[in-house]
């Protein structure tokens, strides 16, 4: 395997020298004498960006942004794709830098944060082929006095604290769809109200919605989310003019129906790459389309593309609307062997990752270990070490699966120099992919900023770095100040509430009480018989009755609820995790006395007919999932999506389990554990079950459970003891399906 360009020369990664030589694999070596000399950039590299967008009705979430800022706390902002997050970071990004601050603005979707900090550091000083340590890259970041923005951030609390500590004089800004528990303030964005998506949607449509009522019909099924708006709006731009629909789903159809057919086979690369943007020249690429750029751009207009940093991203909803995109590989394959040089591969580094991932799955592992072999070496050359190590991964799977010794030889090796170079930093962060970074300075344009994307198969990456460092006990967990709470992989995201809320990110201490002189009772039962608990004793649990709701495809239903609110509860992070057809709003929370009833309503607003499942959560302030209230809800009339009135398909086997196999014993810590299995036909949804047993004449007891749409889940394992997990299907009407056999697992570190 070869790239268009020999792959040689050497980099510096912390105190070692990694030497590529073009076909004789990589070689790792200590450094002799000092450091690389680094030279500080007058300012930070600078980009003309595109103008940023006037917000409509986001002017507290711009405070909130401010206030953390001027404050010098970490602000993160989070909420479901296509809020707006990505607009709300351009705009603040944009008026920062018009007065005179100097503003780095990444585009995160797929970037390792080891590869996020290198992006950082590479757009304030000027030196290439060199990854300082985390000691040295903070030493050499005290006197960056820039706003960093970035977009689309996947990591744990404990990248996010690694990172925020290696920019002590910076302001920090992120996005993620999920709130991350760590430190700094949360921004909680949602849909906009509904005048504010009238206007909006008026904006978009260049002229007056009808006055029927079915403008605001539209704007509240779309959940005033400004995504689903502006698609809804190019889509009703193109059609009928006397018509008006009031279903966003059936205007993206529409819309998607109505390509020509280099947009849709453009659409159908982005949504197999759905959360990435890859360039019109890799889209070219990958779809076989002449003029990419154009049939983005058509794409781009009807809002079923969005831009990002330099390329395009799949929007919120469309990938849904597209049948199994095309296996990409072998093309992918052929432009790296026969047409890219090895700095237009770590560029691509994203999609390499995402395609070679796809190949795996899908069992074409000869194609994969071939792209593993051309890209490795590229991405360790260009550091891009996070996905150097998932692009390592993948290729040492496939060779095993296909039974070459020398493939195998040659990916084990490669994750040694990779680990040695790394030192006790080869354990601290999980592996993802090349970003675009972009900075601004006074009278510099903005971006339109990325959308996200899953990062690459966990258990094959999991499994695979036990089995290349099986007797290493991954050192540096020390180097981690603060609380090491993560966010598990796949699921459907917190469903963000109607008003944004700030509030002190979860920390490993209590968070004050929520209310000017309120006090903290101990030890008091709260209405309806939750005990507070002691200091230092985790917030006590509370499952609420199960709530039903009916409703028309098209219409809403809403619910009062309430629940013995505590001071640990952290109501500020409510959340709804399931069918995006439930949205939780408080009420009445916390409540104005010491103890009470914190109220919240529930809205159930189905777009088509068919069960749903949902369930929300209330965590407390060190992020468990505290209180709990599974949902249910039929909707009939409208479209059923093939289904009708048929009885719901159920699981009737059990699911077979992936990683890890029976008896694994881990010796990482932070103890992430990533399970895996295979889909089970009839199952709309998994409960994953774990329990730990501390000694063996005890009986096993119940430690932790979720449900989740994916086959995989990663969970960090707090205790030592030893564990052992299984699966259980579940259908759409939640019938529970024969569940898998228990399997054990122990950590050791």
């Amino acid at each position: 395997m070869h790239i268009g360009g020999q792959v040689t020369g050497t980099v510096v990664v912390g105190d070692n020298n990694v030497i590529f030589n073009h076909g004789h694999g990589s070689e790792c070596a200590p450094r002799d004498g000092s450091p690389p000399d680094v030279r500080r950039l007058d300012r930070p590299v600078a980009q003309v960006l595109p103008r940023a967008p006037e917000l409509v009705g986001r002017d507290a979430e711009l405070a909130a942004l401010a206030a953390g800022v001027d404050a010098d706390t970490p602000v993160l902002v989070h909420g479901p794709k296509g809020v707006g997050k990505t607009a709300l970071l351009s705009r603040f990004a944009a008026d920062r830098a018009k007065t005179g601050t100097d503003v780095v603005f990444l585009a995160a979707a797929g970037l390792a944060v080891e590869d996020i900090l290198q992006e950082l550091f590479s757009s304030c000083y000027d030196i290439t082929d060199y990854h300082p340590d985390l000691d040295r890259l903070r030493r050499l970041m005290i006197p960056i006095k820039a706003l960093f923005v970035i977009d689309d951030f996947h990591g744990s609390a404990d990248e996010l604290k690694v990172l925020s500590d290696a920019l002590p004089s910076g302001g920090l800004v992120l996005a993620a769809a999920e709130r991350v528990p760590g430190g700094g303030r949360s921004v909680e964005l949602s849909g906009l109200a509904e005048e504010a998506a009238l206007a909006l949607l008026e904006r978009a449509l260049e002229r007056p919605p009808p006055g029927d009522g079915s403008a605001r019909e539209l704007c509240r099924a779309a959940g005033g989310l400004p995504g689903a708006l502006l698609q809804a709006a190019a889509a009703l731009q193109a059609g009928d003019a006397g018509s008006f629909s009031t279903d966003p789903a059936l205007l993206a159809r529409a819309s998607v129906a109505g390509l020509d057919p280099d947009a849709r086979t453009a659409l159908d690369v982005l949504c197999a790459l759905d959360g990435l943007a890859p360039s019109a020249e890799l889209v070219a690429v990958l779809a076989g389309v002449p003029d990419a750029g154009g049939a983005l751009d058509r794409l781009a207009g009807a809002h079923l593309a969005e831009r990002s940093g330099r390329g395009h991203a799949a929007a919120r909803g469309v990938p849904e609307l597209v049948p199994e995109p095309a296996d990409r590989a072998a093309a992918l394959l052929r432009w790296v062997c026969e047409t890219a040089t090895p700095r237009q591969v770590a560029a691509a580094a994203p999609v390499v990752v995402r395609v070679l991932d796809t190949a795996v799955r899908r069992g074409d592992h000869a194609v994969a270990r071939d792209l593993a072999r051309a890209t490795a070496p590229a991405l360790g050359r260009g550091l891009r070490l996070g996905s150097w190590r998932q692009v390592l991964a993948l290729g040492l799977h496939a060779s095993q699966e296909l039974g070459s010794v020398a493939d195998e030889k040659y990916f084990a090796h490669e994750e040694k120099v990779r680990r040695q170079a790394l030192g006790a930093a080869a354990g601290l962060f999980g592996g993802a992919a090349l970003g675009t970074v972009v900075a601004l300075g006074q009278g510099a344009g903005t971006s339109a900023g990325a959308g996200g994307w899953a990062a690459a198969h966990p258990g094959i990456i999991a499994a695979v770095a036990t089995a290349v460092a099986a007797a290493t006990v991954i050192a540096g967990a020390a180097a981690l100040r603060g609380g090491n709470e993560g966010v598990p992989v796949g699921g459907t995201g917190p469903q963000a509430l109607p008003n944004a809320a700030v509030s002190p990110a979860g920390s490993p201490t209590k968070s004050p009480p929520k209310s000017p002189g309120k006090k903290s009772p101990s030890a008091t039962p709260s209405e309806g018989g939750r005990e507070n608990p002691q200091p230092g004793q985790p917030c006590t649990p509370k499952t609420l009755p199960g709530a039903s709701f009916n409703a028309r495809a098209g219409s809403s239903a809403g619910q009062d609820h309430q629940f013995p609110w505590l001071p640990c509860d952290d109501e500020g992070a409510m959340f709804v995790r399931g069918d995006s057809a439930f949205k939780a709003r408080r009420t009445s929370c916390p409540p104005a006395q010491s103890l009470g009833p914190c109220r919240f309503r529930v809205t159930f607003s189905p777009t088509r007919a068919g069960e749903y499942r949902a369930t929300l959560i209330v965590p407390d302030d060190d992020g468990d999932h505290t209180v709990r209230m599974e949902l249910r809800g039929t909707a009939t009339g409208g479209e059923t999506g093939g289904g009708g009135s048929q009885e719901p398909e159920r699981p009737t086997t059990p699911p077979a389990l992936a990683s890890p196999p029976n008896g694994q014993i881990y010796d990482h810590y932070p103890r992430f554990t990533v399970f895996d299995w295979y889909p089970v036909a009839g199952a709309a949804r998994y409960q994953l079950e774990l329990e730990r047993q501390c000694d063996p004449e005890d009986p096993w007891v119940t430690n932790f459970y979720d449900t989740t749409d994916q086959t995989r889940y990663e969970h960090e394992w707090i205790d030592g003891c030893p564990g052992r997990w299984r699966v259980i299907p579940l259908g759409a009407d939640g019938f529970e399906g024969p569940p898998s056999g228990w399997r054990e697992f122990d950590y050791i570190a």
